[in-house]
């Protein structure tokens, strides 16, 4: 409800004279305050009263309290290896179940411009670029003794399964060639045929 030239006036000289009150508009909730009203904040002297008593009982959080917690945490997180993974394997599948649902929703408008974005010369050259990274380290990584006609029939067989299974299959390296852990080598002996889910889900780890 707006405020009536008056009740502003009231407000500004309440503003001027220095006071913190002033009578303005009746307030429905609280007619027993006569309209009275803080000149800061335009409220009625009962709400803001009643509002400050609920606020003064809401548990207040030190940051000394929310230190010790995030530390109990951690401790926690660290301490307990079978909580440790079962929170990376949740965190894991949810965000990569949460990207399947979204493409999945996707409308057709989206997932045209997706295809369109996928062709743009900056997308394009980032690829090429990371084709490239990949190739330095293959060609690295294969030693003058291995068998490229052994390794190329991998690549053959995956692309087989895939056409009959219509899952799309991989040739990933068991000991993964860049890893924090060891660098394997990209021999027939370190091959194997993965699913592209379990391919991704392995990504560089070292499994022993």
């Amino acid at each position: 409800m707006p405020r009536s030239r008056a009740v502003m006036e009231r407000r500004e000289l309440a503003l001027l004279a220095g006071k913190p009150r002033y009578v303005g508009r009746l307030c429905p909730k609280h007619p027993e305050a006569a309209g009275e009203r803080y000149v800061s904040s335009f409220h009625c002297v009962v709400c803001a009263r009643h509002t400050a008593r609920i606020a003064s009982r809401r548990r207040v959080i030190t940051p000394e309290q929310r230190a010790r917690h995030r530390e109990a945490q951690l401790c926690r997180y660290h301490e307990d290896p079978a909580r440790r993974e079962y929170m990376r394997r949740y965190y894991r599948n949810s965000a990569r179940e949460r990207a399947r649902q979204a493409v999945k929703r996707a409308s057709p408008k989206t997932k045209t411009y997706m295809a369109e974005y996928r062709k743009r010369p900056e997308q394009v050259a980032k690829r090429a670029l990371r084709s490239r990274w990949f190739d330095r380290y293959l060609k690295i990584a294969t030693p003058c003794w291995a068998d490229a006609r052994v390794m190329g029939e991998f690549y053959l067989r995956a692309q087989d399964i895939t056409r009959v299974t219509d899952v799309r299959h991989e040739v990933d390296h068991i000991v993964p060639m860049v890893s924090r852990v060891v660098c394997g080598l990209h021999v027939e002996h370190n091959l194997q045929i993965l699913p592209h889910y379990a391919n991704r889900a392995k990504s560089n780890k070292f499994l022993g």
